[in-house]
């Protein structure tokens, strides 16, 4: 048994042979609990999505114990296509999709009041710990239209660091889920930021602990060519990601060491440069 592993996000995490408890403390631990039943939830739309929660218990949950992905080693386009692929049936499941455009009959006007919340969220982050993104956040905003987001069902947090394989048949497996909340929209575009924070080095910075991670444009190219859009407004799509990917990465600054930090927001600053050339 490996015990009291301690994470980034302040969750405990403890290993023995078949399974995994993992569990937190105060609002870590609710969120680490919500986390559990948000994947026994989703199990019943398709249970080889994600692992087996055997329970959940106060602050924390218990679920089968999968195997890392050393990913120095593999070939990370093939993988971020497996993850799209298995992403498309999570957003087509359950729910499906719900375009919330003020021209459709399932319009639902409180879209735009979670957009207003998540706005004021991100920019107090923002504020706080890198202010010289903010007049770069905000532009961005003012060219977003929430009501064209594609909402729905949502992984919140699908990097490659939160995928596993199943030791079983070496199909890939989602953990690590972040249950909807207002701060960050639950739609594709969302989603689809995340990828773009894998693809542009968070792991390889993670792991690292250096600033000279080259950009994989190559990944980058992978999801938008991968991914299934279903609107019209493509290049709407494109910039409501990119604008979520932005915010993953402010989200990730204050929760670092000091050394970490710097390297995160170095990148944040080259992303920018990068995605306006």
């Amino acid at each position: 048994m490996v015990e009291g592993i301690v994470m980034n996000s302040g969750a405990k995490i403890s290993m023995f042979e078949k399974f995994v408890l993992k569990t937190g403390e105060g609002p870590i631990g609710e969120r680490v609990e919500s986390q559990g039943r948000w994947l026994s939830d989703a199990r019943i739309f398709n249970p080889l999505l994600f692992p087996y929660v055997h329970a959940t218990i106060p602050n924390g949950y218990i679920m089968e114990r999968l195997t890392p992905i050393h990913l120095a080693r593999i070939d990370k386009t093939l993988l971020f296509v497996d993850v799209i692929q298995k992403l498309e049936e999570l957003w087509t499941t359950g729910q499906g999709w719900h375009v919330h455009n003020k021209d459709t009959p399932d319009y639902d006007e409180r879209c735009e009041g979670r957009w207003e919340e998540h706005m004021s969220y991100i920019m107090s982050r923002a504020a706080s710990y890198c202010p010289w993104v903010v007049p770069h956040l905000v532009g961005m905003q003012d060219n977003l239209d929430p009501t064209k987001f594609h909402y729905c069902k949502a992984h919140g947090d699908p990097t490659l660091e939160n995928v596993m394989l199943h030791p079983r048949d070496g199909r890939i497996v989602l953990i690590d889920p972040l249950p909807p909340s207002n701060r960050i929209p639950e739609c594709k575009e969302s989603d689809v930021g995340k990828l773009m924070q894998s693809a542009s080095g968070y792991e390889d910075i993670k792991i690292s602990r250096t600033a000279h991670v080259q950009f994989a444009r190559k990944h980058l190219h992978t999801i938008f060519s991968t991914v299934g859009w279903v609107g019209l407004d493509y290049e709407h799509e494109r910039m409501a990601a990119q604008y979520f990917e932005r915010c993953c990465w402010v989200r990730l600054i204050p929760y670092q060491q000091e050394m970490v930090r710097h390297l995160y927001e170095e990148r944040l600053r080259a992303i920018i440069d990068f995605r306006n050339i």
